[in-house]
């Protein structure tokens, strides 16, 4: 903020600047926008003037309790804005594993982090981490990085969501599963022919 406090005429050690803003955070939801100037966070003043001074805001937003609502008091161009966040909990960039044994495939959650870096639109479904050579998976033609969005026509939120909907297509012992997986920007759909043993 050193060299921007003249230009949006701030007092000397007053709110840090908002570099980027992901993409389905929190932030993005308030409204907060890149450039912006945090002035305060739930009534308390941000100060950072140096790097070193970053450390005590990223404490101060660590501390906000989660799904509880957030008050920012920014500072846009010349004029102050008061937006409200909702706290999430912090995910990290890479979701939790899970092994589909019978469809020949390891799958994770699709975290923000994941999301961003590959330009989808959500954070929705799980992401193809492996591939077992000569499976249901590989065969169907699917590839590592592939979303699923949903099997059989029921939507996949989450790692969760999807484990239920194999756990009951193996539980069933189908042997034709329809996948639907976006591949960079496409959607594209699969039919993987499961083996079970006798």
């Amino acid at each position: 903020m050193q060299d921007l406090e003249s230009y949006f005429e701030l007092d000397v050690n007053q709110g840090v600047l908002v570099n980027s803003v992901d993409r389905n955070s929190p932030a993005a939801a308030a409204g907060v926008q890149a450039q912006d100037i945090v002035l305060a966070v739930n009534g308390k003043p941000l100060n950072v003037r140096f790097p070193e001074e970053i450390a005590a805001a990223h404490n101060l937003i660590a501390a906000i309790p989660v799904d509880s609502n957030v008050e920012l008091k920014v500072r846009r161009g010349k004029q102050d804005l008061t937006l409200t966040a909702k706290a999430e909990k912090l995910e990290g960039a890479v979701g939790e594993e899970k092994e589909v044994k019978v469809w020949g495939l390891t799958v994770r959650d699709v975290t923000r982090a994941f999301s961003n870096n590959a330009q989808l639109d959500d954070d929705k479904g799980v992401v193809i981490t492996t591939l077992a050579n000569g499976l249901a998976a590989q065969k169907a033609e699917l590839q590592r990085r592939d979303v699923i969005r949903s099997v059989n026509q029921q939507p996949v939120t989450n790692l969760e969501t999807f484990i239920k909907l194999y756990e009951a297509s193996v539980a069933a012992k189908e042997t034709v599963v329809l996948i639907e997986v976006q591949r960079g920007r496409t959607t594209q759909r699969a039919v993987l022919r499961p083996a079970y043993a006798p």
